[in-house]
């Protein structure tokens, strides 16, 4: 799997961490882009993550899934946090993200979900 990530702090999106994969993504490989993720949100004060996941093909067992809310909390990630998703035309593994949206906002993360990338940074950057 291939991943890069960066800090946006350039108008009209500032302060957004974004993240872009493609390939197969094991549990191994979320949990320490997550980190790295919550690293650089803390260091630019940003508003929220853009991860875009289009080209993903997501390896992750639902167990692991569920646990991913308890590494944002371990790492003290912001609840003011926004993540917003960029989801893949993947509908074997959908149920995946749908659950880590419901297992995130239950635990009181903001985390949506989104087909095009453009209605994400909207999300993102929307500040009232």
């Amino acid at each position: 799997m291939a991943w890069k990530m960066e800090a946006s702090d350039a108008a009209p999106v500032a302060r957004i961490i974004r993240i872009e994969a493609s390939g197969s993504i094991s549990t191994d490989e979320v949990m320490a882009q997550a980190i790295e993720s919550i690293e650089l949100v803390k260091q630019h004060k940003a508003v929220g993550s853009l991860v875009d996941y289009s080209k993903v093909t997501l390896e992750m067992p639902i167990v692991d899934i569920y646990r991913l809310p308890d590494l944002f909390d371990a790492h003290e990630l912001p609840r003011e946090t926004k993540i917003a998703i960029v989801l893949p035309p993947d509908p074997k593994n959908m149920h995946k993200y749908t659950f880590f949206d419901d297992t995130a906002n239950n635990r009181g993360y903001l985390v949506k979900l989104f087909w095009e990338k453009s209605q994400a940074l909207a999300w993102l950057t929307d500040v009232r």
